[in-house]
């Protein structure tokens, strides 16, 4: 599994086994930190008997960002076979057993409160462009809805958020995750563009040009 994923991120893989809850992947444009998570959340799939949900803060972006990652991710890790896509609902299913990824917006909490996937609770969830919402309070509706019930003995709750840092100091997000203070059971992974080494010489080049003239906060 190892080769398969960008070695500055084998220590998110690595953090999955480690007692914590939150996985802050933060990063700009091109650095690898949505497919990596992906690859995380698929890997989840095959060795758990859980279910996934991942949250956007509007639910049509999802299909053509996170399912789109997601099905990528399955070919990078070789399981071409082992998964089937759905896209009326979106839905990706481990058909060896049958626990699936389920997608929402953060737009319409009812729609998340109300889901039900027999045999595998929800214990995977994964908000992306997570500077889209606008208040921490948002997440936390929904983190509440899915973090409930007890899970059977050896499972355990792990949420993944990915994002861009926002450019304002100020923003909830850098608030919470840029200070020294780091909040308890949670692990932060920072990257670049650099450590995407899947980058072409062309695609560096546009980079380092756009950085030249406009700066490199989107980076």
């Amino acid at each position: 599994v190892e080769d398969c994923l960008l070695p500055s991120f084998h220590d998110l893989l690595y953090a999955r086994d480690e007692d914590y809850t939150h996985y802050v992947c933060k990063g700009g444009r091109s650095s690898a930190k949505s497919t990596s998570v992906a690859e995380c959340l698929i890997l989840d799939m095959v060795e758990y008997p859980i279910s996934g949900l991942v949250v956007r803060r509007v639910y049509n972006t999802l299909e053509k960002s996170c399912f789109e990652q997601l099905k990528e991710a399955v070919s990078i890790l070789h399981l071409e076979g082992q998964f089937s896509f759905r896209t009326n609902p979106l839905t990706i299913t481990y058909t060896p057993r049958g626990n699936q990824i389920v997608f929402r917006g953060g737009d319409d909490v009812s729609k998340i409160k109300s889901i039900k996937i027999a045999g595998f609770p929800i214990a995977r969830l994964w908000f992306e462009e997570v500077s889209e919402f606008k208040t921490e309070q948002e997440l936390q509706v929904v983190v509440d809805s899915v973090v409930r019930a007890k899970l059977p003995d050896g499972l355990q709750y792990k949420i993944y958020y990915s994002y861009n840092p926002p450019n304002r100091l100020q923003h909830w997000l850098n608030k919470k995750y840029n200070s020294v203070i780091v909040p308890p059971k949670t692990f932060i992974h920072s990257s670049t563009y650099l450590d995407n080494s899947f980058l072409s010489e062309q695609a560096l080049e546009e980079i380092e040009n756009y950085k030249a003239t406009k700066g490199e906060a989107k980076y």
